[in-house]
C-alpha cells in the first residue's frame, strides 16, 4: 500500500505509455544526429534517457498531442517531451516523446531533434524550457537537421 502513491504518480507521468512505440530506425538517426551535434557544439553529455534505442514515442493529431503534453486546447503544441529517471527503483531512464503526424519529413525530424535537445539540456544542466538560449535553437538545432537530412 505504501506504493500506491509512487504508482499513482508513475502512471500520471507516462500516461498513454502502453501506447507509446520505439523510436524506428529513421528517427533514431535523428534523435542521434541531435546527440552528435550537441557533443560537437557544447560537449559529450551523459543522458541516458536520450538514447535513441530507450526513447519512446507517440504521434497523434494536433490536438490529440495537445492534450497528452497537458496544453489547453487554446494554445496546441506540436510536440513535448518528458522523462523518467528512477534508477533507485529500477525503472529505466527514458524520454517519452509526443510529436503531432502528418508533417513532412523536414518538421518531423526538427520537432525529434528539437525534443530531444531539451532532454540534453537538461542533462547538462542547462536546461532551456522557454527557448531563450539562442545557441542551442538557432545554431545547434538547425545544424543536426541539416546534418540528418543535408540542406534544404
Amino acid at each position: 500500500m505504501r506504493w500506491l502513491p509512487l504508482a499513482l504518480l508513475l502512471g500520471g507521468c507516462v500516461e498513454g505509455y502502453w501506447e507509446m512505440r520505439p523510436l524506428d530506425e529513421w528517427e533514431q538517426g535523428a534523435v542521434s544526429a541531435a546527440i552528435d551535434e550537441y557533443a560537437d557544439q557544447r560537449g559529450v553529455v551523459e543522458c541516458p534517457e536520450i538514447d535513441p534505442r530507450r526513447v519512446r514515442i507517440r504521434t497523434g493529431t494536433v490536438p490529440d498531442v495537445t492534450a497528452l503534453c497537458s496544453q489547453p486546447p487554446e494554445y496546441p503544441v506540436l510536440a513535448c517531451v518528458s522523462t523518467i529517471n528512477l534508477h533507485a527503483f529500477d525503472v529505466p531512464a527514458r524520454a517519452y516523446m509526443r510529436i503531432a503526424d502528418g508533417l513532412d519529413d523536414r518538421a518531423y525530424v526538427s520537432l525529434l531533434v528539437h525534443e530531444g535537445l531539451h532532454v540534453l539540456a537538461r542533462c547538462d544542466g542547462r536546461g532551456d524550457p522557454y527557448h531563450l538560449d539562442a545557441d542551442l535553437w538557432d545554431g545547434i538545432e538547425p545544424d543536426a537537421v541539416t546534418r540528418y537530412l543535408g540542406e534544404p
